[in-house]
């Protein structure tokens, strides 16, 4: 095995990086903490029901599912212990407190062993008041591992509550056990300290799907009209399509790309959008006129043009089951009312659309049309169903969220249609105010998309899908998109002033000097994740 090891002299904020994006927890040597602010870090003070310093934590209904122990034969003398106790599983902690200082870096470290942890998010050590700050989560079964990650503290003194956690966002079954915790001040990290790199060439090479390389295009400000589509302008050919943009998207090697929504998808009827005699339409979620010029043959065009695969969004906001089955139906098809209308619009061939979703972010009460955890599953079963009766051969995903309360009842009801479940975050939600965080606050986010991968991995292993049902993490960002007063579930006064002035604030996200190195990294983080 070949290694290189490249010394090199770092800035105390990549250092944080380095730290921040390891991917998982590593077998390692002691700390050797000198300046460990934790008391009783290895649980060897106090009776063997509590050790001193800590006590037992729980969240929702996890007091009567866990049981929390101390062991005379941890890593070094005893340790501490979590288990569920059933299989509904447990969201728990042993918890300390320690009083840090402002502006300072700090690690947190740890070592954790598992037996047959499955479900939410693991084992691993957080800090509950900075809930970005957590080592890489342990799940299955693990010898003794040491996870640490490091953090800087805010403006103000505080007190910090350190959690050896068990679940986290969600309920773990099996056991986890901890040992050797420190919470160590880094000292003045002025100057830039020295970082060692190794680099295995031999590493095996691990399969990825081109997948995680597809986009979103949204009918949102001017991603569509005056973005991908801007009949009359020099830049478009005789269909409209910008050929710069066009050339762009083909660099980029897309495999699929998402439309038209999105909050939009949720108000959009589709057969407005289709034929030759197109009327505007009333944009209600983001308080515009949508002039329907741009519908569901121009976009699969221009999915051909690029080069990546059509992926539809269905309307489950104000939209109905038939509605998404006659969409399939006109796409796909070759008789058939919807098939006969894309026929006489000049489509003769079927589109072949294979990839589609049952609505966008329904669980949220932003969205038009947003349903309740009852009524999400039986409407995403018929949907489906009602959609592969037109085309068996589609593949879909429906809106879910990175947690079992929303997405087992869904995959309850409807799971047996599910090829994939669609989870989204941004991490910088910018939605009122177009703040442009420092370096670090936006790296710190970096380790996000694993939680929500691993979050998601565990719903589906506890429903007993994984393996058959995917991961469509299909809308995402470091920075959210801006737009303040809006998204909307009714129709706006366009000549309102303060409407106006809203939807020129949009002209925001257009600013390309926002973007930086913590994005490119951030984005780097989510891929290899």
């Amino acid at each position: 095995m070949r290694k290189y090891a490249l010394r090199i002299c770092l800035p105390v904020t990549l250092v944080w990086a380095v730290c921040a994006l390891a991917g998982r927890p590593a077998v390692a040597q002691d700390s050797g903490a000198t300046n460990n602010l934790l008391r009783n870090p290895s649980f060897e003070e106090g009776s063997r029901g509590t050790p001193e310093g800590w006590e037992a934590r729980a969240w929702r209904d996890s007091q009567k599912n866990a049981q929390w122990s101390v062991e005379p034969a941890g890593r070094t003398g005893r340790c501490v212990t979590i288990r569920s106790v059933n299989e509904k599983g447990a969201d728990a902690a042993w918890t300390a407190r320690v009083t840090v200082k402002p502006n300072t870096f700090y690690r947190l470290s740890g070592w954790i062993k598992t037996r047959d942890v499955q479900g939410a998010t693991g084992a691993l050590l957080n800090i509950q008041n900075m809930q970005s700050v957590r080592t890489p989560p342990m799940r299955g079964t693990c010898d003794w591992t040491r996870g640490p990650t490091v953090f800087r503290t805010a403006a103000d003194p505080l007190e910090l509550e350190i959690n050896c956690l068990f679940g986290g966002w969600g309920e773990s079954t099996g056991q986890a056990w901890y040992d050797d915790l420190a919470v160590e001040p880094l000292g003045n990290l002025k100057e830039a300290p020295m970082a060692t790199v190794t680099i295995d060439t031999a590493t095996a090479a691990r399969g990825y799907s081109p997948m995680i390389f597809s986009g979103f295009l949204e009918h949102f400000h001017d991603q569509v009209y005056g973005g991908v589509f801007d009949p009359g302008s020099p830049l478009s050919d005789e269909k409209g399509f910008r050929k710069d943009v066009v050339a762009a998207m083909k660099e980029l090697r897309l495999a699929a790309v998402r439309w038209p929504g999105g909050c939009f998808v949720s108000g959009y009827h589709w057969k407005g959008g289709v034929g030759k005699n197109r009327k505007p339409c009333d944009d209600m979620a983001w308080g515009v006129k949508e002039p329907n010029t741009f519908g569901t043959d121009e976009f699969v065009e221009w999915c051909r043009r690029v080069g990546c695969e059509p992926y539809i969004c269905t309307n489950a906001g104000n939209g109905t089951p038939e509605e998404m089955r006659d969409w399939v139906e006109y796409c796909n098809q070759t008789q058939g009312q919807f098939a006969r209308t894309r026929i006489g619009g000049g489509h003769v061939q079927p589109l072949n659309v294979k990839l589609w979703s049952v609505g966008n972010e329904n669980w949220g009460g932003h969205e038009i049309g947003a349903k309740s955890i009852t009524e999400w599953g039986p409407f995403v079963r018929q949907s489906a169903a009602m959609m592969k009766a037109a085309d068996p051969s589609i593949k879909l995903t429906a809106a879910a969220l990175p947690n079992r309360q929303w997405t087992l009842p869904l995959l309850k009801a409807a799971g047996e249609y599910l090829d994939y479940v669609s989870i989204h975050s941004y991490w910088l939600p910018l939605w009122q105010t177009n703040a442009t965080p420092d370096y670090l606050a936006c790296i710190m986010q970096s380790e996000g998309p694993e939680k929500a991968i691993a979050d998601t991995i565990g719903v589906l292993d506890e429903a007993g899908c994984r393996g058959r049902i995917q991961i469509a993490f299909d809308e995402w960002n470091l920075r959210g998109w801006h737009h303040p007063g809006f998204p909307r579930k009714a129709v706006s006064n366009y000549g309102d002033p303060e409407v106006i002035k809203l939807v020129k604030a949009r002209d925001k996200n257009s600013m390309a000097s926002q973007y930086t190195m913590a994005d490119a990294l951030f984005s780097a983080s989510y891929l290899n994740a």
